[in-house]
């Protein structure tokens, strides 16, 4: 019997790990791979919430999606799942009224809006702006001044120019380059963000404070610093206490097209695109990271005589280029960034970071 119990549990275990890497992927906008195995899951486990789950979330008929994650709603109330399908639910509700407000907000100062994608039917990107390659909106925008894109609930945004999809710190730099026209000094800046924006921010006369990563930790710097303006660039995230204080897309929107006829709008962009960011990530035991974290600091310490260990270890390697090895709290993942004015030299580093995370890896486990 306890052989019968101990193979059921390990069978469930490993099919709700799929069920998570199956996620994983649509995260990732590997949605193809996921889509050719679900017929075959829903005939396996057509009852099972995480296949519900799945099937809702792959589903791009809007009422069709919410119909399913009301189904495991009412029939799995228990399930993680359900906890999932009452924040979709909102979330499509909440995006719906999203895009009104932001195309109200720019015809009002003088825009011509045109909106896609503003219902599940259809849709032709992820949720994330950040990582998806938003090719419908850099396919029709080529005409355009600018394009955004933004996240479900509207904290992240994306600039595309000249359909051209931008860094999410373009973003940033944007509403940073606003801020100082309006004449704002102090700033907080994640660890991750771009150097380009700190040394554009230091030309102008303002002052840089940089945080953890993450952004209540901005704004924890914000509130101690009495900062004025600040963000974390990896997420396209600008904030402006003066509004609110948590990274707000549609504000950030309105202010870069107030921009759009302002010298400042190329400045700020030119300066930028001569920074390359690479940013990748390692999977690594998360029982591993803290010890693979500071068997690195050790061998970097030795090379470099510049290192930050505030959140995980950023290494300056020159005044334009560094690098950033993080663990991640909630994943099986350590994190690396880095950025350089010389892409050849960005790429190079990153690998050659890569290989020394997966080398002392090996040493460690």
């Amino acid at each position: 019997m306890n052989k019968i119990v101990f193979f059921f549990l390990l069978a469930s275990f490993s099919f709700g790990q799929n069920i998570e890497l199956y996620l994983s992927l649509i995260e990732e906008g590997k949605v193809e791979g996921v889509k050719e195995n679900l017929p075959e899951l829903s005939s396996k486990y057509p009852n099972n919430p995480g296949v519900i789950y799945l099937k809702a979330i792959l589903t791009q008929d809007g009422n069709s999606a919410i119909k399913l994650y009301q189904d495991l709603l009412k029939k799995h109330p228990d399930s993680k799942y359900a906890s999932y399908s009452a924040m979709k639910i909102g979330e499509y509700f909440y995006a719906r009224g999203l895009y009104t407000q932001a195309a109200t907000l720019l015809k009002n100062i003088g825009c011509d809006v045109e909106v896609i994608n503003k219902e599940l039917l259809g849709c032709s990107r992820g949720p994330d702006p950040t990582s998806d390659k938003l090719i419908e909106l850099t396919s029709i925008s080529k005409d355009k001044e600018i394009a955004f894109a933004f996240d479900l609930d509207g904290d992240r945004l994306v600039v595309v120019r000249k359909g051209e999809k931008q860094t999410p710190d373009v973003t940033l730099g944007l509403g940073i380059a606003k801020s100082l026209e309006l004449g704002y000094k102090k700033f907080v800046l994640s660890i991750d963000t771009s150097i380009s924006i700190e040394k554009f921010i230091k030309e102008k006369g303002g002052t840089v404070v940089r945080s953890k990563v993450g952004e209540a930790n901005v704004i924890e710097e914000m509130l101690k610093n009495n900062s004025q303006a600040g963000g974390e660039g990896s997420s396209g995230g600008f904030i402006l206490p003066e509004f609110n204080y948590c990274r707000e897309g549609i504000l950030t929107s309105g202010l870069i097209s107030s921009m759009l006829e302002n010298s400042k709008f190329s400045e700020i962009l030119n300066y930028m695109e001569s920074y390359f960011q690479i940013r990748e990530k390692v999977e690594i035991d998360s029982n591993y990271h803290d010890k693979l974290i500071e068997n690195i600091k050790n061998n970097l310490i030795k090379k470099y005589s510049e290192i930050d260990t505030r959140d995980g270890i950023k290494t300056i390697i020159d005044e334009n280029t560094w690098i950033l090895i993080r663990k991640s709290n909630t994943e099986d993942i350590i994190r690396i960034s880095g950025e350089s004015n010389d892409e050849e030299k960005c790429k190079k580093i990153i690998n050659n970071t890569i290989e020394m995370v997966k080398e002392n890896y090996e040493k460690i486990k």
